[in-house]
């Protein structure tokens, strides 16, 4: 029995892997592995306890930096007439480039959990809610999922945090104004408040979102590259002439893609070049120390 579960939702991929491995499965983390022992070693073995072998959970192996591994994993398999049952489970998408993922996909049962847009993660968080007899409504339950991302695991820690919040208070309604004890799960989720602002023209809003960046550590460099990262996923979702696989093998993710194509109108081509330009040079300023990080920051947002 052979089973991966990998996909750009490790929250729900880890759910369906546990499942497939059972509660008495044997956990070995891959990432570091240097040796194909550990991962044989139970999968052959037999307890006194058990009648057949312990299901191996194989956390992140893809991630291992031995390729090696892989591929003598593949030849080991290969050996085999009947493969022991061993479930892997990547946090994130695993490459599907190498001869370990074409081994499985033809020898193994694939579950790929797609990454969480919006509206699955306000559906999740809603459950949540229910589950405990409390109600959201749809504006505060959108602004939930825009404060905390889309991690699922984040999302249902800041909902169990305010179902705390609310039972405790004796409510059953969750408001806007709740919303002040959750938690940023990402630093990242900060910027597209920033081309909100930017989109409309707002300074004085652009300013507040980017000076509340520049609090954490590197907070100049924080900007300066999500900036670049958000104007570089607007102008090619700007490029008409590139299909979906291609925008793909260009690292834009399908989330990012989404919310690109929602600045798009707002962003003419020549407005993201002009501010690339712009950034580019902002960033070779503060590194030769010719621009002070916040001030050329501030200058820059001032200008659009």
């Amino acid at each position: 029995m052979l089973h991966l579960a990998h996909g750009e939702n490790p929250y729900h991929s880890l759910k369906v892997a546990r499942k497939a491995a059972g509660s008495d499965c044997v956990v070995v983390d891959g990432d570091d592995l240097e040796s194909l022992d550990d991962i044989f070693r139970h999968g052959d073995s037999i307890s006194m306890f058990a009648s057949e072998p312990a299901t191996v959970l194989l956390k992140r192996f893809f991630k291992n930096r031995k390729k090696t591994l892989h591929n003598l994993f593949v030849e080991e398999l290969e050996r085999r007439d009947q493969p022991p049952a061993i479930v892997l489970w990547e946090e994130g998408t695993a490459d599907k480039r190498t001869k370990l993922f074409k081994y499985l996909q033809k020898n193994a049962e694939v579950h790929e959990s797609p990454e969480v847009d919006e509206r699955s993660a306000m559906s999740f968080v809603s459950a949540v809610f229910k589950k405990h007899g409390l109600n959201v409504p749809n504006q505060t339950l959108f602004k939930f999922v825009e404060i905390a991302g889309l991690d699922l695991h984040a999302l249902e820690q800041q909902a169990h945090k305010l179902v705390l919040l609310l039972k405790s208070e004796g409510r059953i309604e969750l408001t806007q104004d709740d919303l002040g004890f959750v938690s940023r799960s990402h630093v990242d989720t900060i910027p597209w408040e920033l081309m909100d602002a930017m989109a409309a023209r707002n300074k004085k809003k652009a300013l507040a979102v980017a000076n509340e960046l520049m609090k954490q550590p590197g907070g100049d460099q924080l900007v300066i590259g999500l900036l670049r990262s958000q104007l570089r996923a607007l102008y090619l979702a700007s490029r008409s002439d590139l299909s979906q696989d291609e925008l793909s093998q260009l690292g834009l993710k399908p989330y990012t893609l989404r919310k690109a194509r929602q600045y798009v109108r707002s962003f003419p081509r020549e407005r993201i070049i002009v501010l690339y330009d712009k950034l580019a040079g902002l960033d070779l300023g503060i590194k030769q120390g010719t621009m002070e990080p916040e001030l050329g920051i501030n200058l820059l947002l001032a200008s659009i």
